[in-house]
């Protein structure tokens, strides 16, 4: 048996010490000189420290002799009484302790029972020439590691080579249960705490055989065997929304999760008490104890399937708006003028299932099905196994990383809500505008101009855009407000995209409201990546874009927009890098037109 070879000195009075090699060791114990980090471990400088009870000299000169001959360094304490005996317990920490049985006024029992009271875990051997056989088996069943009477003095080398051996085996082991229960603690915090639902199925049935306190809550159960005591098909309802059979669809996500190892998909669940709700299912193939079972985590997303549907209302609203006051060009524009938010809304959408694809939860089922199969072992898997012995960091580590998904997810979440109340304000704001389509009306321009900022407002938050305002006092116009909300918003995301596109720092888009030589001069100008002097002259044309998602509609009905109202638009750029200036020009009325 191989033990945690420390060198033995022979410490006490005497100034002579000894090593021996290699081959003087393998008599003694063959398996630890065949050990691989012998060498290394034999230069070790830590002593075994022994006390040694007994009161003759002679008895203690053979034990040092015999030390002699052994590979480690050893620092042997002899007490010669009961009372040296005791404070020797008191005051140090022993690795091994010698006591010989029968002494003046003490004995070898009395030696052991306060050895277990003061030093549970220090292996204890008598050496004695007075212990029978009926006397050993006694002290072994009070606690004693092993006997050794002293005609056969050959044998007390192994047997403390034997009882270091186990001390230190059953110190790994303590400190691996140890280890283990925390693991485990910090295990069960996760599992406990998990937002997702985390469930096995296991066939040929594949029904349920367990769920977290997170699939007890989301199911609508009391408890994990109310849970379990329900097939899948009872929590599904008869179809999926493709309209296919959930019991026929299920054994195809089965199967395809069994063939990949994994399988991400969306499904329909049905609660416990009745009521049904949208979720991402990651179904992840495993072993456990030999047999091969699926783990399910499941992430309920009734909250993102609502917004989806919020959304589509809105167009259809949208939709139903133009055709009902026959301006097909106000719902193209709410299209475009929305598209920002909507991208935002897109890339929460997407953050939130990519880390639902990715989530790291999963892995808290492998880390069980691990525990599982060591469960008669665990002790020396914990010790001994690589994988073992990286469970309790694996645990700290994921415990981490499921905290910033937590965090990161609330964070995606609270966005998409933001933003979709955002559009409701745009869609509102722009039926109203719609109601009066082709009517002029008297309009405050400042008013106006903070609408159209306001429509694209999430898009600039999102590119970090500072808006400037430089509002002059202006007379209110008589004109159709909606065409010229059009060109404002046209002109403030086209100023947003040349900021985004940017490498600038301080991206900067300034609106200016001015009044001079008889016009109202609406100027939206940026720091962005500024337009090439190729592409001034045809800024304007019906189709010209420059982006991979325009459609080139924008400015040319802008500047259409801009003539049938009397005035014109106009751009400058110094060139790329430059930003770009866009003036809207609008006749400005007499006064007495302003009054009335």
């Amino acid at each position: 048996m191989d033990i945690p070879l420390k060198r033995i000195l022979l410490a006490d009075d005497s100034p002579r010490d000894t090593e021996l090699t290699l081959d003087a060791l393998a008599q003694h114990n063959p398996a630890s000189a065949r050990h691989p980090d012998f060498k290394e471990r034999t230069a070790m400088n830590n002593p075994v420290l022994i006390l040694y009870l007994e009161d003759d000299p002679r008895d203690v000169e053979l034990v040092r002799d015999k030390l002699r001959q052994t590979p480690m360094v050893c620092e042997l304490r002899v007490a010669r009484d009961r009372a040296e005996y005791e404070a020797a317990l008191a005051q140090t920490r022993f690795d091994l302790i010698l006591s010989d049985y029968k002494l003046p006024n003490y004995d070898g029992l009395a030696a052991l029972a306060l050895a277990r009271e003061k030093q549970p875990d220090v292996p204890f051997i008598l050496f004695s020439g007075t212990l029978g056989e009926d006397r050993a088996v006694d002290c072994m069943l009070r606690g004693a590691t092993d006997y050794v009477v002293k005609q056969r003095l050959d044998r007390l080398v192994p047997a403390m080579l034997r009882a270091l051996t186990e001390a230190e085996e059953h110190r790994k082991r303590r400190e691996a249960e140890a280890a283990l229960r925390a693991g485990e603690a910090k295990y069960r915090d996760l599992f406990e705490s998990s937002r997702d639902a985390i469930m096995t199925l296991e066939p040929p049935s594949w029904s349920f055989t367990s769920g977290n306190p997170a699939t007890v809550a989301m199911f609508g159960a009391k408890n994990e065997m109310e849970f379990t005591s329900h097939g899948p098909g009872e929590l599904s309802p008869e179809r999926q929304p493709d309209g296919r059979a959930s019991a026929e669809k299920s054994k195809e996500m089965i199967a395809t999760a069994m063939r990949e190892g994994s399988h991400f998909f969306e499904w329909t669940h049905r609660r416990i008490g009745g009521g049904e709700f949208s979720a991402n299912v990651l179904m992840t193939r495993m072993e456990q104890g030999g047999k091969v079972i699926l783990q399910a985590t499941v992430r309920d997303i009734t909250e993102r399937k609502r917004a989806e549907e919020e959304l589509k209302n809105i167009h259809q609203q949208l939709v139903e708006a133009s055709r009902r006051d026959g301006m097909v060009e106000i719902a193209s524009n709410v299209l475009h003028n929305v598209g920002n938010v909507l991208n935002s809304v897109n890339v929460s959408t997407g953050l939130i299932v990519a880390n639902a694809k990715k989530s790291r939860a999963s892995s808290l089922g492998r880390v069980v099905v691990l525990l599982r199969e060591h469960a008669q072992d665990l002790g020396t898997f914990i010790t001994d196994d690589v994988r073992g012995k990286n469970v309790p960091f694996f645990l700290a580590h994921l415990s981490e990383e499921l905290l910033a998904e937590q965090k990161a997810l609330v964070s995606e979440v609270d966005s998409l809500r933001q933003n979709i109340e955002y559009i409701k304000e745009i869609v509102v704001m722009q039926q109203n505008y719609a109601k009066v389509g082709g009517v002029k009306e008297m309009i405050n321009v400042e008013s106006l101009v903070e609408d159209s900022i306001r429509m694209n407002e999430g898009a600039l938050k999102r590119d970090r855009v500072e808006v400037i305002r430089e509002f002059e006092t202006v007379p209110p116009l008589n004109i159709e407000k909606y065409k010229i909300l059009q060109i404002l918003v046209n002109l403030l995301a086209n100023s947003q995209h040349a900021c985004s596109e940017s490498a600038r720092t301080d991206k900067r888009l300034t609106v200016r409201v001015a009044n001079g030589e008889g016009r109202i001069k609406i100027s939206v100008r940026d720091n962005g990546i500024g337009i090439p002097p190729e592409n001034l002259t045809r800024i304007f044309t019906h189709g010209f874009t420059t982006r991979k998602d325009g459609h080139g509609f924008g400015l040319h009905s802008s500047v259409l927009a801009a003539r049938e109202m009397g005035g014109s638009l106009t751009v400058h750029s110094d060139g790329p890098s430059q930003g770009a200036a866009f003036t809207l020009e609008l006749p400005c009325p007499a006064r007495e037109d302003s009054h009335g």
